[in-house]
């Protein structure tokens, strides 16, 4: 049995051979690998792949298609903490538009959602950005404007359910 990478090394040339024979072209540029072990991570960081004759980078995380692809969990999570403080930004604009209910709610799930959502297959923000979020959305569908209004706060969702209930009938 052989040590350290040595089968993976073996078995990734065999994949450039076989893209080679496809007709492809591999881009070290655009090439990825993934590391689980600091040894391991310099291991593969150290090779020269014998069909691109040069090294791979070896990450933790990259983009990709605007999505971080990611080893570990925590960067992970700061791209989507991100995205999910823009999309909270985005909720206070909307509120402030002076939209009907039905539209705010359109909006929000059309659009606000989409941008905050994106990406969560592979990762999940912070307990306190969801909240966050969260509250946002349902001040945003009550009208809640300026920073004198007082924010929406629930002890269970089911007092929020209620209290959407109760505004989506009076408007």
């Amino acid at each position: 049995r052989e040590k350290g990478c040595g089968r993976f090394i073996k078995a990734f040339n065999m994949t450039f051979e076989y893209l080679e024979l496809m007709g492809t072209k591999v881009s070290p540029e655009k090439s990825h690998l993934f590391a689980s072990t600091p040894e391991v991570e310099k291991e593969l960081g150290e090779t020269i792949w014998d069909d691109i004759g040069t090294k791979l980078n070896v990450t933790s995380n990259f983009r990709y298609l605007g999505a971080r692809v990611s080893s570990g969990h925590k960067l992970a999570c700061a791209e989507m903490n991100k995205r999910f403080d823009k999309a909270t930004a985005l909720l206070a604009k909307l509120a402030r538009v002076g939209l009907s209910m039905k539209a705010r709610i359109k909006t929000i799930i059309t659009k606000v959602n989409a941008a905050a959502l994106y990406g969560s297959e592979n990762s999940s923000p912070s307990s306190k950005r969801i909240d966050r979020y969260a509250t946002s959305i349902l001040n945003c569908i009550a009208g809640r404007r300026n920073r004198g209004d007082r924010d929406l706060k629930f002890a269970t969702m089911e007092e929020a359910k209620k209290d959407l209930a109760y505004l989506m009938h009076t408007e």
